[in-house]
């Protein structure tokens, strides 16, 4: 007999069906231990398919163990998530035994060896004690059945091999413990690869359906965020629209904070979509030259009424007349946000500071308060979407962290950076650098 498996077929199962073929009554043990080397090669060149299922690699295992010993059927019953099944099967009725369930709790050789471990080698099924049969006597007339459990290194359960229908006679008779034992640790290593291939697999699909549920999750977000923007869109409209009536000087300060709330919060759904469409690079700035002078003295504006009502005051720090290119819109939602976050922590009777230093071909932009300040383990990270910073402000409100990543995007997209650092007057001071041209 050939003892290169390549010189004796084109595929492992051929291979071994033909060293099977070359065996007579009178072939030696060491013709036998040659077949058994044969089979153990074969088993480790069986191809495991890239992705699942895994199928067919295990039904050439348990093809190969039925050649080897001469038996009718032989099977591979795996673990498939929490349950125990036949994952393949070869030989006389594989097609009706595969994807059969077996429990471990019922009475059956499969469950003795999943519970003990240990190996039934060559019993007749109706001898076995206790264990659940096949009550058709003609179907285990003459036959000769094991199963063996399949260990890996460190000694946990892969499965259980099989076979079943082995003949009584026959030159492999003689040494059939010693052949399947021979093989045992090639289909431990093949079932660990299958194994690990399965769970690989099965984490990338858990990452790809994980990535669909936040796409979707974050499709509908952003519908409904349309919507809110289309509803406030008309609050501040018909606000206006009141504020061109003369209502009195209690009801037009009302108002007054009315829009102001509904403007901040028509910004923040603003900043979300814009936050969504920077991340897939899908906004496109209008870039013009802005006149940062008049940016700050609108947004001053724009902040008076709320300034008033938390007893802050707001402070132009500004040199001559300096311009930007910058897009307008989202420079002055940026700035509007670090305005209200000043406003929000600072205390009362004090001041908000906002200033704009030419820096040569850069200009540095900043909104300082007299607060408590950003701690240093939190100056990077509060820029991160959702990373808010814990505390609330005296009106009560809490910092979600959604403006401060707007605001980094923001500086990103003008070719700039922003950074928190702690101000001269003991709070925090938020740098906001942006390119002139």
């Amino acid at each position: 007999m050939p003892g290169d498996i390549a010189e004796l077929g084109p595929t492992p199962v051929e291979s071994v069906r033909k060293a099977v073929s070359l065996l007579s009554d009178k072939s030696t043990d060491n013709d036998l231990a040659q077949l058994k080397d044969i089979a153990r090669q074969a088993i480790l060149q069986v191809q495991i398919p890239h992705i699942p299922p895994m199928k067919s690699a295990m039904e050439q295992i348990c093809e190969v163990s039925r050649l080897l010993v001469n038996g009718a059927t032989s099977s591979l019953v795996v673990r498939q998530g929490s349950a125990w099944e036949v994952g393949a099967a070869s030989g006389e009725g594989a097609e009706k035994i595969c994807g059969m369930r077996v429990d471990p709790d019922r009475k059956s050789v499969a469950g003795y060896v999943i519970n003990t471990h240990k190996p039934y080698f060559f019993s007749s099924i109706g001898n076995i004690p206790d264990l659940a049969v096949n009550e058709n006597r003609s179907r285990r007339f003459g036959d000769s059945f094991c199963a063996i459990p399949i260990m890996d290194q460190s000694g946990a359960l892969l499965g259980v091999l099989n076979i079943a229908g082995m003949i009584q006679d026959g030159a492999a008779q003689r040494t059939r413990q010693e052949s399947i034992k021979g093989i045992l640790d090639a289909i431990a290593i093949k079932l660990t690869k299958i194994r690990e291939k399965e769970s690989l697999f099965l984490v990338g699909d858990d990452i790809e359906s994980l990535k669909q549920v936040a796409m979707d999750k974050e499709k509908m977000l952003m519908m409904s965020v349309h919507d809110i923007k289309n509803t406030l869109s008309l609050i501040t409209a018909n606000l206006y629209y009141l504020q061109q009536m003369n209502l009195g000087e209690e009801a037009e300060e009302i108002i007054g904070l009315v829009k102001f709330g509904s403007d901040r919060s028509l910004d923040l759904v603003l900043s979300i979509l814009d936050s969504g469409m920077m991340r897939d690079q899908k906004l496109r700035p209008n870039f013009s030259t802005v006149d940062l002078n008049e940016l700050f003295e609108c947004l001053a504006n724009e902040f008076s009424v709320y300034a008033t009502r938390m007893e802050v005051q707001i402070i132009l720090d500004l040199p001559e007349r300096t311009y930007i290119r910058a897009d307008r819109g989202l420079l002055r939602r940026l700035l509007a946000n670090l305005m209200d976050n000043a406003m929000k922590y600072s205390p009362k009777g004090s001041g908000v500071i906002i200033s704009a230093v030419p820096m040569g071909e850069s200009v540095d932009l900043t909104v300082e308060d007299q607060g408590k300040g950003v701690s240093k383990q939190q100056q990077e990270s509060i820029f991160n979407f959702l990373q808010g910073n814990g505390q609330k402000g005296r009106d009560g409100a809490q910092n979600y962290g959604i403006g401060l990543a707007f605001c980094k995007m923001v500086a990103w997209v003008h070719g700039g950076s922003i950074w928190v650092e702690q101000g001269p007057r003991g709070g925090a001071q938020f740098v906001v650098r942006l390119p002139r041209d």
